[in-house]
């Protein structure tokens, strides 16, 4: 029994397990007793560079299966008999039965503690500039436009995302010509896809795929999991659930337009919401209509919110590895005496 990493496969948010097994009166990989389940933990095989990114360092989790299963490795795994598992509720979670194989090192702390004293001062320098702000006084009603009008006026352009070739996007760490593939809400946080550069240039000439330029605002279109995000890793190719809208910048401010775009009064004026699959209709939007001075004030602000919201998401992240570190540590009696 093998779990793998999480993000390894959909669906994302359930951890996945391998199960191998052997036909009757097959020799058992390694040498295995026949009469034992070996069970194997690669959840935490990953290095620490590679868990930032958001990927799963497929090379390591092979190494370590591979050495499992030929019996020169013993490397987070353990093997139980069958007989110890036949209690009142049998689990064969290996999480439940591998031990954590190793904790962390002073080297290791000293590494956490930094990245979270960088996210705590990015932080704190988001929040001063965002706490001085302070909303105007007065009911004056600023007029709204429909991104629909903008589209007609020419103000911004809407392409809608297609099926993606399945069979040429791929999984893990991205290498050299490879675009980003984005599948769905959230933007943010999302498992790492890729496709080769030959089929996006391709996909994009013949119009079967949608990618995307510098500064686009990329929305999610499904009203459970709308969501809107400035694309400032172009090019990304778009899966069916998103759109892209490419502002005129002579008259349209991309931060701007994400900002309002994302207000929650937004959603329920331009979705059904008549099932969980109710799709927002991206030209019911409406953002307020403001000269271009004024749209890049607010731009500038929404760019401090995002980098706030960031800062706020990276600090959570790094703060959860640290509080598990320590606890290994405490777990382990490594922890200094006073």
């Amino acid at each position: 029994m093998i779990a793998l990493p999480p993000g390894a496969a959909p669906p994302y948010g359930v951890g996945l397990h391998l199960w191998i097994l052997c036909a009757n009166g097959a020799e058992a990989p390694g040498g295995a007793d026949r009469a034992a389940i070996t069970f194997v933990d690669t959840t935490h095989t990953a290095r620490p560079e590679s868990v930032e990114r958001g990927g799963v360092d497929w090379s390591a989790v092979t190494a370590q299966i591979v050495g499992v299963l030929n019996g020169t490795s013993t490397l987070g795994s353990v093997s139980v008999p069958v007989v110890d598992l036949l209690d009142d509720q049998v689990d064969l979670t290996p999480a439940r039965r591998v031990p954590r194989t190793r904790v962390a090192t002073i080297v290791d702390l000293k590494r956490l503690w930094t990245r979270f004293d960088a996210y705590m001062r990015e932080l704190r320098d988001a929040a001063d500039a965002l706490s001085a702000l302070v909303p105007a006084d007065g009911d004056e009603t600023v007029p709204l436009i429909s991104i629909g009008e903008l589209e007609r006026a020419g103000a911004l352009e809407i392409r809608t995302g297609q099926g993606l070739p399945e069979s040429l996007v791929r999984r893990g760490e991205r290498q050299e010509d490879e675009a980003r593939v984005l599948t769905g809400a959230p933007l943010s946080g999302q498992a790492q896809l890729w496709l080769p550069a030959s089929a996006v240039a391709a996909g994009e000439q013949d119009g079967s795929l949608t990618v995307t330029a510098s500064q686009d605002v990329i929305v999610s279109v499904l009203a459970r999991a709308f969501d809107v995000r400035v694309d400032t890793d172009a090019p990304s190719v778009l899966g069916p659930q998103l759109a892209a809208l490419r502002a005129n910048p002579a008259v349209l401010d991309p931060w701007f337009l994400s900002g309002c775009l994302r207000a929650p009064a937004n959603v329920h004026r331009a979705g059904t919401h008549a099932s969980t699959t109710s799709r927002i209709d991206v030209r019911r939007l409406h953002v307020p209509r403001l000269s271009l001075e004024e749209q890049r004030r607010y731009g500038e602000i929404y760019r401090k919110i995002t980098a706030f919201e960031r800062e706020m998401t990276d600090m959570k992240s790094v703060g959860g590895e640290l509080s598990r570190a320590l606890g290994d540590l405490l777990a382990a009696g490594h922890l200094p005496r006073d």
